[in-house]
C-alpha cells in the first residue's frame, strides 16, 4: 500500500537550496513548492495526482535506477536549475511532487526502441533492439527542457492535473457540463498558471466555464447554419466565424439547451443571416478602412492584424496586439515600400488620369477613382517613413521630437533567427541518436522580443497601422487592374504587374519573390511570438515558427534588393501632374 503523500514537508528535509551542495539520495528529485500552502479541492487533487503518477514506490525506484546507472549527479543539476527560477508556478508546483518529477525522469531514462522490419518467408524477425535514450542527461539545459515539455504534454501530469481540478469545481457546485464544454474548459485550465488556494482556483475554472458556455454554444449555432448549405463554404472563412459568433453575443441571441440542430435551426434564420450580412460587411476589422470609419458616426475597426498570405488557407507585461500590429506593419514595409506597391500603384493611377492608361469601365474604373479621390487624406510616405523607424528601426525616416526609434528590435530579431538557426543545426546533428535538443534559448529570445514590441508598438500606431494595411490592399487591387496590360500567355499576375512596372516605370528590378517571403513568413514568426505561452506550445506549433524561421533567414540570403521607399515626390506628382503631360513617367 502506497504511503500517504505529503506535498509539502515542514521541515527542510528533502528540499534542494539554491545553492546546491553534496546530495543526498533522495535530495535528487526535490523541486521547492510555490511559497504558498495548496488548500481544500487543490490539496486533494495534488494527493490524487502524486497517486496516478506512480506514489512513493515511484520515487524509490528511480532513485535506485538513478543511483545504479551514476546520473544522479546529472539529475540534480537539472533540479538546481530548477529551483533557481525560470518556470511558472503551477509547473513549479507539479514538479514538487516527487512521483510527478520521478516519473518524467524515467520516461527519459527508458531507451525508445527501435523498430524492426516485418518478417517475412525470406527474412525472420528478429528481436526490437534498445536504441540510445531520447535525453543526454550531460545536456542540462537539455534535460530541463525535456521534463518541461514531458510535464505539459497531452497526456503529461499538467492535463491530468487540469482534469481533476475541473471536475472538482463541476462536482462541488454540482454542475452539469457536456463533453465538448467539459474538454474545452480542462485545455483552458491546462495553459493557465493557476492560483494556488482552491478559492481562487475554483473562482478562475468557473469563469472559463462560464466563458466556454456560451462561446461553444454560439460556435456550434454557427457551425450548423454553415453546413446547412445556404451560404457558400468557400467565403465561410475563420473570420466571418469569427464575426458571427460575435454579432449574435453582442445583440444577446439565446439559443436552446439542447443546441441549435436540423431540426429547430430555421427558427433562428433570420438571425444567422443578420450575422452573415454584417460578417461580409465587417469581416474581423480587417475589412474596415480607417478612413471609412471616420464617416460613419460610431464606426470603430478591431481588425486583429492577420495579413493576406497570398494563399488559400488562413504572460504577464505582454500585449499580443501590440506584437500583431507590429508584424503587420513589418508586411506593410516589405510590401509597400521594399516592392514598391504604394509608388507602383500611385504611378499607375496618374497614367489613368492623364488618359495614357485606360482602366476598365465598372469595378476596375471605381477602384482607381477611390485610390485617386483618397489620395490627400492617406498617410503620407513621412508619416510611415516614421513609423517604421520608430517601431522596427527600419528606413530612414525623420522622427518627431520626443519620438523614440526601437533601436534594439534588429538586435533581438537577429538573436532570435540566430537562435532558430542554432536549434536546427543542433537538431540535425542529434537526429541520429534521437536526443533532444533545448528550445529554452529560442524560447527566452522570443520572451524578450515580446516585451519590446509591447513597449514600442502603442499610442495611435493601431490606427495608423491598420490604416496602411489599408492602403495597401487598395494599391494591390489598383495594380492587378492591371494585369492584362502588363502580362500575356500563362504570367498573368500581380507579381508580374510589379515586375515589369518596376523596370519600365523606374528602372529597378526588385527580388519578388524573396521580399515576399519576408513579408508572410516574418509575419508568421510575428504570429508566433505574439501568440507564445511557453506553457502551451505545441510540437506543431514550434516547427510551424522553425519552417517560417528558416524561410525567412533563406529570403534574406537571396535578397540584394534595397527598399524602394515611397518618396514624397511621389505624392507630389499625383496632385500636380494630372493636367501635365505624363512625360515625367516615360523616360
Amino acid at each position: 500500500m502506497t504511503t500517504p503523500f505529503t506535498p509539502f514537508p515542514s521541515s527542510g528535509a528533502g528540499v534542494l537550496p539554491p545553492n546546491g551542495r553534496t546530495f543526498r539520495r533522495r535530495d535528487v528529485l526535490s523541486v521547492q513548492p510555490p511559497s504558498e500552502t495548496p488548500d481544500g479541492f487543490v490539496a486533494k487533487s495534488i494527493i490524487a495526482l502524486a497517486s496516478w503518477a506512480g506514489g512513493d514506490q515511484k520515487v524509490s525506484d528511480v532513485n535506485d535506477r538513478l543511483l545504479a546507472e551514476g546520473l544522479t549527479e546529472e539529475v540534480g543539476k537539472a533540479t538546481t536549475r530548477l529551483n533557481l527560477g525560470g518556470i511558472s508556478r503551477t509547473q513549479r508546483l507539479l514538479l514538487s511532487i516527487p512521483p510527478v518529477y520521478a516519473s518524467i525522469i524515467e520516461s527519459g531514462l527508458n531507451p525508445v526502441p527501435t523498430p524492426t522490419p516485418v518478417p517475412s518467408a525470406t527474412t525472420p524477425a528478429t528481436p526490437i533492439v534498445a536504441s540510445r535514450r531520447r535525453v543526454d542527461f550531460a545536456d542540462t539545459e537539455g534535460l530541463i527542457d525535456f521534463v518541461l515539455r514531458a510535464l505539459d504534454a497531452d497526456r503529461g501530469a499538467r492535463a491530468r492535473y487540469a482534469e481533476l481540478l475541473v471536475d472538482a469545481v463541476v462536482a462541488a457546485r454540482g454542475l452539469s457540463l457536456s463533453p465538448t464544454v467539459r474538454q474545452a474548459v480542462i485545455v483552458d485550465v491546462r495553459q493557465a498558471d493557476l492560483p494556488i488556494p482552491a478559492a481562487r482556483v475554483d473562482e478562475v475554472i468557473v469563469n472559463l466555464i462560464n466563458a466556454r458556455r456560451s462561446t461553444l454554444d454560439l460556435d456550434s449555432a454557427v457551425d450548423e447554419f454553415a453546413r446547412s448549405g445556404e451560404i457558400d463554404p468557400v467565403r465561410f472563412t475563420p473570420s466571418v466565424r469569427r464575426a458571427m459568433v460575435s454579432f449574435l453575443r453582442d445583440i444577446g441571441v439565446v439559443f436552446p439547451s439542447g443546441g441549435v440542430t436540423s431540426g429547430n435551426r430555421a427558427q433562428f434564420d433570420e438571425y444567422f443571416a443578420i450575422a452573415y450580412n454584417h460578417a461580409v460587411r465587417v469581416g474581423d476589422g480587417a475589412t474596415t478602412d480607417p478612413i471609412d470609419a471616420v464617416r460613419t458616426r460610431g464606426a470603430i475597426t478591431d481588425w486583429d492584424f492577420t495579413v493576406d498570405t497570398f494563399e488559400s488557407v488562413e504572460a504577464q507585461g505582454v500585449v499580443p496586439q501590440n506584437i500583431l500590429a507590429a508584424g503587420a506593419l513589418d508586411y506593410v514595409y516589405n510590401l509597400g515600400e521594399r516592392l514598391g506597391m504604394f509608388k507602383l500603384a500611385d504611378a499607375l493611377v496618374i497614367r489613368w488620369a492623364s488618359g495614357t492608361f485606360d482602366a476598365e469601365p465598372g469595378t476596375p474604373s471605381a477602384d482607381l477613382y477611390r485610390y485617386w479621390k483618397l489620395r490627400s487624406e492617406r498617410i503620407s510616405p513621412e508619416e510611415r517613413a516614421m513609423m517604421y523607424r520608430r517601431i522596427l528601426s527600419k528606413g530612414d525616416g525623420n522622427l518627431l521630437s520626443g519620438m523614440v526609434e526601437n533601436e534594439a528590435f534588429p538586435q533581438l530579431w537577429g538573436t532570435l533567427m540566430e537562435k532558430a538557426t542554432d536549434f536546427m543545426r543542433r537538431s540535425e546533428e542529434n537526429a541520429s541518436n534521437e536526443r533532444t535538443v533545448s528550445r529554452q534559448p529560442i524560447y527566452q529570445a522570443t520572451k524578450q522580443l515580446q516585451y519590446n514590441l509591447t513597449e514600442h508598438a502603442t499610442g495611435m500606431a493601431h490606427m495608423q497601422i491598420t490604416e496602411m494595411y489599408h492602403h495597401l490592399l487598395e494599391a494591390k487591387t489598383v495594380l492587378e487592374h492591371a494585369i492584362n496590360y502588363f502580362s500575356t500567355g500563362s504570367r498573368k499576375s500581380l507579381w508580374t504587374v510589379i515586375e515589369r512596372a518596376s523596370r519600365e516605370w523606374f528602372d529597378e528590378a526588385p527580388n519578388i519573390s524573396a521580399i515576399r517571403a519576408s513579408a508572410v513568413d516574418g509575419n508568421r514568426v510575428f504570429q508566433w511570438v505574439a501568440s507564445f505561452d511557453q506553457a502551451g506550445v505545441t510540437d506543431e506549433q514550434f516547427q510551424a515558427f522553425l519552417d517560417a524561421s528558416e524561410s525567412w533567414i533563406l529570403a534574406q540570403a537571396t535578397d540584394d534588393s534595397e527598399p524602394s521607399g515611397a518618396g514624397e515626390d511621389e505624392e507630389e506628382d499625383i496632385d500636380s501632374e494630372v493636367n501635365d503631360s505624363d512625360d515625367d513617367w516615360d523616360k
